[in-house]
């Protein structure tokens, strides 16, 4: 028998580098597999997420309709997960989930046809705050958050985390997409607080460490965050300023499991790359 899934994913715009990431991952499984999921063998169609939730739905819509897929795997962009559920749901179709972190998709839009297999923002962030609870942190973190929904989710995970375990949040910035973060780091330098906590989108992450870096804060107000400001591409990007940064993922390419091992060979053989979390 055969199963006719689409691949959804950025293949232009700001996410395109996770987009490529989640595709390559999903093609190395399948050509290791001979093409076949369990007893059935894979008709793939590929689609374009794009860079808005209504691009997402057209093309989700075409391939229900025209590609008459059975199964939809992939989607990055959180606004783009949460548009596509009603209509996977409406199709009585299994959507898979495989980048988008917003926990409404798994929570408040819970369905029988939608699954994920990566990770809900809040989910990313609560471990360092229960981390960051048991330290000397515990006394005064700033907290460093884009003005978005799946920014303020990630931060209700490590904000929830962190002050049920007993510690103090002494201050919140929110960064617009693209802002200069001189003013930011500037408010941290004058709270003094014992840590930082972080949860940025790649493109505001890279200049964001290079300030804080350059600002000479490392060395007494150590920087955490969640795990994409430092995770994939960004990381080369972000270089000597990223030293001593921690951060919380699901997923590591150091991973010394047998089954991660193999993967990360493989996927450097194919690649000549690392794999990130997608």
């Amino acid at each position: 028998p055969h199963a006719k899934i689409g691949v959804i994913y950025p293949q232009s715009g700001p996410n395109v580098a996770f987009g490529t990431d989640l595709k390559r991952g999903w093609d190395l499984w399948l050509q290791q597999n001979k093409g076949m999921l369990g007893d059935h063998v894979a008709d793939v169609v590929a689609a374009d997420e794009g860079t808005t939730p209504q691009a997402a739905t057209a093309a989700v819509q075409k391939l229900l309709q025209t590609d008459k897929v059975d199964v939809v795997v992939g989607l990055v962009d959180n606004a783009a997960a949460q548009a596509v559920v009603p209509i996977m749901v409406a199709a009585k179709k299994l959507l898979l989930v495989a980048g988008a972190g917003a926990s409404d998709v798994t929570k408040k839009a819970r369905s029988a046809y939608v699954w994920r297999t990566s990770y809900s923002d809040p989910q990313l962030a609560a471990p360092m705050g229960t981390q960051l609870a048991q330290s000397d942190a515990a006394g005064g973190v700033y907290i460093v958050a884009p003005s978005d929904d799946q920014g303020t989710a990630t931060i209700a995970g490590f904000q929830v985390a962190f002050e049920s375990g007993g510690g103090k949040v002494v201050g919140t910035a929110r960064l617009l997409p693209g802002a200069a973060p001189a003013r930011t780091v500037a408010l941290i330098k004058a709270a003094r607080p014992k840590a930082t906590y972080c949860a940025l989108a790649p493109a505001d992450a890279v200049p964001f460490i290079k300030a804080y870096a350059q600002a000479g804060l490392p060395a007494t107000i150590p920087l955490y965050g969640s795990g994409p400001l430092t995770e994939g591409n960004v990381l080369v990007q972000e270089g000597q300023a990223a030293a001593g940064v921690q951060t919380t993922l699901h997923y590591s390419d150091q991973l010394t499991t047998p089954e991660n091992t193999a993967f990360v060979a493989a996927y450097k053989a194919a690649y000549q790359v690392s794999p990130s979390c997608f």
